[in-house]
């Protein structure tokens, strides 16, 4: 039933996420013939200025890209299991946990979507469309002047940061969108004023989650200088690495088990206290 539901969810909105797409795509070439345009007439004020909005554009329209997918999954959660929709879809015989899952995975195939469509685009500006078959070189430069520019750096080093990073940034949408959830699911306690609350609580959730990290964070910056004074022991390059590394893996289990408190906490609001309006 998950498989349906995703389905469903995806049937749902593949119209919109089809014209930003789309909209991007096209966008970049017109970016990529401006370019040419510049070069054939270098002299050319008009299409010097032209390129440079449409590039300052181009830029913003990735940032509004994201964003978008974030904005419309949060809609269609709200729509479907806070607003009227919802005593159609809570009364589907499928366990809670499904319907929140069904749109957290939505969200995640939209979002990969997205990153193809800015993988493909990137190439039709850059004039090399098929530069994501060339990673292996750009991986051999920045591996190379890793270990060059750095004191003590090795290639397993910038493959581990690398890897840490990867993960980073993945769990970072899923993060944001379960704290949605749950700030939505705490708003459906309430009787009236629902959204506002919800907003209210969103960034109450956020000074929440700031505040506990910074306290760890203290902790680790008490171990950082400490391990910093003793300048004879330690290389400074491998000071900083192991900082670096240590907040990374710390943020990713820290986000990681909030991920799983907001969606079991989502899930139970949902379940036994439910308040549709």
């Amino acid at each position: 039933m998950l498989r349906k539901l995703i389905k469903y969810d995806l049937l749902a909105d593949y119209k919109r996420y089809g014209i930003v797409f789309a909209a991007m795509l096209l966008f970049s070439i017109l970016l990529m013939t401006l370019d040419r345009l510049t070069q054939v007439f270098k002299g050319n004020q008009f299409f010097k200025i032209m390129m440079i909005t449409c590039a300052i554009l181009f830029m913003m329209a990735f940032i509004v890209m994201f964003t978008m997918i974030m904005v419309i999954a949060t809609i269609r959660f709200y729509k479907n299991l806070v607003r009227d929709e919802g005593y159609l879809m809570h009364t589907i015989p499928v366990p809670t946990w499904q319907l929140i899952m069904a749109k957290f995975i939505t969200m995640y195939i939209w979002s990969a979507a997205a990153v193809v469509v800015a993988g493909i685009c990137f190439g039709i500006v850059s004039g090399e469309p098929l530069w994501l078959f060339k990673l292996d070189i750009g991986w051999e430069i920045l591996e190379s002047a890793f270990v060059e520019d750095t004191i003590n750096g090795t290639p397993e080093q910038l493959r581990n940061f690398f890897l840490v990073c990867v993960v980073v940034m993945i769990l970072s949408p899923g993060f944001m969108m379960l704290h949605i959830y749950m700030s939505l699911a705490l708003g459906n306690l309430f009787h009236t004023h629902k959204l506002g609350i919800a907003v209210l609580m969103f960034f109450a959730l956020y000074v929440g989650e700031q505040l506990l990290s910074g306290v760890f964070m203290l902790f680790m910056s008490a171990d950082m200088v400490t391990y910093l004074t003793d300048i004879e022991a330690v290389v400074p390059f491998e000071a900083g690495y192991k900082y670096m590394m240590t907040s990374l893996i710390f943020s990713i289990i820290y986000t990681i088990v909030l991920m799983v408190g907001f969606f079991i906490g989502s899930e139970r609001i949902f379940s036994k206290k439910l308040n549709l309006e």
